[in-house]
């Protein structure tokens, strides 16, 4: 895909991952679904991304990738009813 990004546009200067889902069930209420969501998201996608862009930006030495998050990433929380 970057490739034809660049055929398109003629250049690619950075990316930004700015893509995340957050779940508040507890390990009781979660699936397995919902847990493979959550990964495809916030893990897989995001190194998709990097994984399309990294080699043109290597390529033309220059660029940049910014990989944003969210706090629910960053700490834990305590179990909401919805």
């Amino acid at each position: 895909m970057g490739k034809e990004i660049v055929s398109s546009h003629g250049r690619i200067d950075g990316l930004v991952n700015n893509a995340g889902i957050f779940r508040p069930d507890t390990v009781l209420d979660a699936n397995e679904e919902g847990f493979e969501r959550i990964t495809a998201v916030n893990q897989h996608g995001t190194f998709l991304g990097m994984a399309t862009v990294a080699p043109i930006l290597k390529g033309k030495g220059a660029g940049s990738i910014v990989n944003i998050s969210f706090i629910a990433g960053m700490r834990g929380h305590q179990a909401i009813a919805y």
